[in-house]
Parts: structure tokens; C-alpha cells; sequence
């Protein structure tokens, strides 16, 4: 298993889905393709995490806009504060790429750990998200399901109805 540094996320039209492209040690990419089907089940699975944390909270809707906007907001400013280039498999020394056909998700303390899964046994890349990182990466994902003009209803209200996302139409997600 290959746990990713860093990794930028993408909707490829003609591809018509999600790239993620996660860079490895030793100059290594892996290219992950997820499906809109899959992510409609991931995002339902993540946003459910997310308002776990707040379901006893008086008006957890609006708890959890304010947070996924802070989270926009941190990502914004931490994207001005260090420019970095995007993950790509053109400036990899080795470059993999595949389709997830399954995510496991194991949720600690510190955030959320996904393992997207391919075909092959040894297709598996390691994702690990803190709250925030969670948040910043469900807004990049969210405004990515707008560029593609994919249906919304496996968002939840809190992220359609804010409009949070901070990306433009051409912009990618990057994370280190």
C-alpha cells in the first residue's frame, strides 16, 4: 500500500469523471479514476461523518455551513501562501493509473483515512485527512460535481445550499 503526500483533484471532461492524482515517494504518481456513482456513495458516507460531530448541536445545518466555509476559506488563503504546482503524471518519474473500484474508509481522531482500491491486489493508495483537510477536499469535490454539471442530491443541504466552494472552473485541488 502507497500512502499519498500530497495529491490534486480534477474532473476530466472527456473522461467524464474525477482524476486524482496522488504523488508518491521517490517521484511516483498514481493516477486514481473515480466514478461519479462511487463518489455519490463516498460523499454520502463523508458529509454523514461530518454531521455526526454536530448532531447535538442546536442547529447542526447551520454549524456545519459555517465550518465547510471556514474550511474554504483556510484552503483559499493556504493556496495563496504557497503556490505549489498541481500533481501531475507528466513531471512523475513513474506514473500508475487505474480505476478505484472500492473505498475503505477508517475514521480516528484526527480525521478520515481513505483507501482507494482497484482491480489488482496491489492497486491501493492511502489518503489521510484531518477534519479540516476533509472539509477542503468535499469543497473542491463539490465544486468540481458543478464544473462536470453532475446532479447534487448525494451532497448534503448545508453544501448545496451555501454554495462554499472556492474554486473556479478551471482550477484543480491540490493538497500536500
Amino acid at each position: 500500500m502507497s500512502v499519498a503526500q500530497r495529491f490534486t483533484t480534477e474532473f476530466v471532461d472527456y473522461e467524464d469523471r474525477l482524476r486524482v492524482s496522488s504523488e508518491l515517494p521517490n517521484n511516483q504518481v498514481v493516477v486514481l479514476w473515480l466514478t461519479r456513482r462511487l463518489l455519490d456513495r463516498l460523499v454520502s458516507h463523508l458529509a454523514g461523518m461530518l454531521e455526526r460531530e454536530t448532531a447535538q448541536a442546536p442547529e447542526p445545518e447551520l454549524q456545519q455551513a459555517f465550518a465547510q466555509q471556514a474550511a474554504a476559506t483556510t484552503h483559499q488563503q493556504q493556496s495563496e501562501a504557497q503556490q505549489q504546482a498541481p500533481v501531475t503524471p507528466e513531471r512523475a518519474q513513474s506514473v500508475s493509473e487505474w480505476l478505484v473500484y472500492e473505498v475503505d474508509l477508517t475514521q480516528a481522531q484526527q480525521g478520515v483515512s481513505l483507501r482507494f482500491r482497484g482491480r489488482q491486489p496491489e492497486q491501493v493508495v492511502e489518503l489521510g485527512m484531518p477534519a479540516l483537510l476533509l472539509r477542503q477536499w468535499l469543497g473542491i469535490v463539490h465544486g468540481q460535481y458543478r464544473r462536470a454539471q453532475w446532479p447534487m442530491e448525494a451532497w448534503p443541504q448545508w453544501m448545496n445550499e451555501g454554495q462554499v466552494t472556492t474554486i473556479g472552473p478551471g482550477d484543480a485541488g491540490v493538497f500536500h
